[in-house]
């Protein structure tokens, strides 16, 4: 779906190689919300965006760990059914540098999970695998407030010595 969803942008934008993020990942946040958040799960999705042009390449692999990071929300972060489910999606830059982050409000990982070694499922894999594609790093904070997943792209550039 998601790269569908980039699909879909790329060939509205005029076939070029940089993506406008903010429209691109709001079309995809609505179409997750859309597909996945029905009658059985009452679960809000909200998402912000900066406004930022990078590589379709980039723009994939941030579609795909969007994708899989809300899904697991979904399927993980509210066993019950609460009024006030909610997931956040962001991505803010600060020159070069930016941050996806994905967090929900709900139960957060089993106590006694490693949230410095994530689970090597077939989806933590593919988020790792994409996030080291793009040069990014992982974060993982969990509580009973529930999880927070920040993807980070940050430039250094040494100073002369």
């Amino acid at each position: 779906m998601s790269v569908a969803t980039l699909q879909r942008h790329i060939d509205t934008a005029g076939r070029t190689e940089l993506v406008e993020v903010a429209p691109y990942l709001t079309t995809l946040c609505e179409g997750l919300a859309a597909s996945m958040i029905g009658e059985e799960k009452q679960i809000s999705l909200k998402y912000a965006f900066d406004s930022a042009l990078i590589p379709s390449t980039e723009a994939v692999s941030l579609g795909l760990i969007v994708t899989e990071l809300v899904i697991n929300s979904v399927k993980y972060a509210f066993p019950q059914s609460r009024p006030d489910a909610e997931i956040l999606v962001k991505y803010e830059t600060s020159g070069s540098n930016w941050r996806l982050t994905v967090s929900d409000n709900g139960v957060g990982r089993p106590e006694g999970y490693n949230t410095a070694a994530p689970s090597d499922g077939l989806g933590s894999t593919l988020v790792k695998a994409l996030a080291q594609q793009i040069k990014a790093q992982i974060e993982m904070a969990s509580s009973a407030r529930g999880l927070v997943v920040s993807i980070a792209h940050a430039t250094f550039s040494p100073r002369a010595t």
